[in-house]
């Protein structure tokens, strides 16, 4: 939803007309659902799933349901004083927009380590 051709005053400004865009309405529904395991190595591995719910935009343009699956793994040797993350997102390279003009990012790698001192 937009508003347009909205009479506004402001001190110091001349008259006029401006365009209003109202934000993103939030979905009717969502949820993740996820699952960790760990082991006494400290080594653990995560797989977690994210469900949005269709939604209108402000220009009222709907946006279709999706589901994501993310996954990653853990690594924290030498008594946790070092960690190694690796993450997995979009692992099934989900197709979605999240905004009128945006759209999601596809499959993507994300890797980390974590100096403790």
């Amino acid at each position: 939803m937009s508003l347009e051709n909205v009479r506004v005053r402001m001190p110091g400004r001349p008259r006029g007309r401006v365009r209003i865009c109202l934000p993103p309405v939030a979905p009717a529904s969502s949820a993740r659902a996820s699952l960790k395991w760990t082991n006494e190595r400290r080594l653990s591995a995560q797989i977690a799933a994210n469900y949005v719910g269709p939604a209108w935009t402000s220009f009222a343009v709907r946006l279709e349901s999706y589901a994501v699956v993310n996954a990653g793994i853990q690594w924290e040797p030498f008594d946790k004083a070092v960690e190694i993350k690796l993450d997995l997102f979009n692992l099934l390279d989900t197709r979605f927009r999240t905004s009128d003009i945006g759209v999601g990012p596809g499959r993507a790698v994300s890797g980390s380590v974590l100096v403790r001192f």
